[in-house]
């Protein structure tokens, strides 16, 4: 199968080459007829298409509340947007903001995205495809997802998690190829989704969030392998990850823990080497590198492993793909080859550790595009023969196969006014589809996260 694909890809692009100037007219027409009201603008078409936008999401969800309802009542009618749509991170929010762009739910806001040398949307790859200056080979390879037959919100999806690079090398092109390479699992994927969309809602079980004892007790027993998926740059998200290891602790004082964490260096002069554990002291020592996670390692007894390749993250893949650190480490290529490299230090530390303490219990760390059950191909993936058990752990909802569901935009985000826990209902389990096991959902604390350059 990894054969035909192969050769399906190779023999696509210089076709797509060939016939991009008769396709390319049939391929816009077609996006236009298809396209979904809540897709068509972008924030430089102002505030009409934001209006536009806000009222379909508040369309889609009037239907999905009547499954569950997921969204809060706003009876008060939605003011009027003046001005462009704009994006904004975290630490830009205010009331005055938020108010503007609230529809059915709480909170919502565009969050920012860094985009610099990426495409996310059908439109944007029709744009870069008529555009003379653009590589011809990239062209081909828009062309060829502009051909796909999906819909432009499913498209936007899967440019989100997978964006489509547009610089003029080596390591985006390939990127470019591997997510041609992708498309018929993600098709797969959505169809899956789609199919059981009533099913899946009617499974997916809402609470109040009542403390860290209320997700331990979702976790099973017999699960060796947790793994904690976060929002970068959310202070609140930190000290819920501490308290479930100390919850844990109390609860099984037997069992020996053992912490993965994207957020340390696998490797550190003098001092351990990848799949060695850090010293117990070194975060006393240096307690730059601390936090009160990896502060309660003598607490716990719990050994702590790094797993980021700081060489490989930080100069090697931003010099070759030519585009912005946060940007080049998501791209699929980037991705695929960070998590490869850190399941050659989990494996091997799992089987040795397994060996001494039989009863162990392994915690990963990391920002959750790495622990997605739907995320290809992601940690819990790589990994899934540990049956792992995915939280993730966030400020708001958005994006994935559950938003999809819901007609969310991924860029959007939906904070709620109090933490909730969302898990699945017994006997029901669509962790496979939505990506966790268990999701909790924090409310947006407006002084997190520093602007990012767009």
């Amino acid at each position: 199968m990894k054969k035909l694909l192969l050769c399906v890809g190779m023999c696509l692009l210089p076709w797509a080459v060939c016939a991009q100037k008769n396709l390319l007219p049939a391929a816009r027409a077609a996006l236009e007829k298809s396209a979904e009201p809540a897709l068509t603008g972008t924030a430089r078409q102002g505030a009409a298409a934001a209006q536009k936008e806000i009222t379909s999401v508040r369309a889609a969800a009037g239907v999905a509340g009547r499954h569950n309802r997921l969204l809060t009542p706003r009876p008060h009618k939605l003011p009027d947007v003046a001005g462009p749509l704009t994006y904004v991170s975290p630490g830009k929010l205010n009331e005055e903001t938020l108010d503007k762009l609230a529809s059915l739910i709480t909170r919502r806001v565009l969050l920012l995205h860094p985009t610099n040398g990426t495409k996310r949307s059908l439109e944007e790859l029709t744009e870069f495809v008529e555009d003379p200056a653009a590589p011809t080979v990239m062209q081909a390879q828009a062309l060829a997802l502009l051909l796909q037959n999906w819909t432009p919100q499913e498209a936007r999806l899967f440019l989100s998690m997978y964006p489509f690079l547009t610089k003029n090398n080596p390591f985006c092109t390939e990127n470019n190829n591997m997510l041609l390479k992708l498309l018929p699992v993600f098709q797969k994927q959505v169809q899956a989704v789609k199919q059981q969309r009533e099913t899946i809602l009617g499974a997916l079980q809402m609470e109040h969030f009542y403390g860290t004892e209320h997700l331990l007790r979702q976790i099973p027993p017999q699960r060796r392998l947790i793994m904690l998926g976060e929002v970068h740059n959310r202070r609140a998200i930190a000290p819920q990850v501490a308290a479930l290891l100390q919850a844990y602790h109390r609860a099984y004082p037997g069992r020996k823990i053992v912490l993965f964490s994207e957020f340390l260096s696998n490797r550190y002069p003098s001092q351990w080497r990848p799949g060695e554990p850090i010293p117990a002291d070194f975060f006393e020592k240096e307690p730059q590198y601390g936090n009160c996670i990896y502060n309660l390692g003598k607490e716990l007894n719990m050994d702590i492993y790094g797993l980021e390749n700081l060489r490989y993250a930080y100069l090697q893949v931003p010099q070759e793909s030519d585009l912005p650190f946060t940007v080049a480490n998501m791209t699929f290529r980037a991705m695929t080859a960070r998590n490869n490299a850190w399941v050659k230090i989990i494996r091997p530390v799992m089987q040795k550790t397994l060996q001494q303490y039989p009863d162990a219990v392994f915690f990963v760390y990391a920002g959750q595009a790495h622990t997605d059950k739907t995320m290809l191909p992601s940690l819990a993936f790589l990994l899934r023969e540990e049956n792992p058990y995915c939280i993730s752990i966030r400020n708001g909802f958005q994006g994935g196969f559950l938003g999809l569901l819901l007609g969310k935009r991924p860029d959007w985000l939906a904070e709620l006014p109090d933490p909730q826990l969302w898990t699945w209902k017994e006997g029901k389990d669509f962790s496979g589809l939505a990506g966790f096991d268990a999701q909790l959902v924090l409310p947006l604390d407006e002084q997190d996260a520093v602007p990012i350059d767009k």
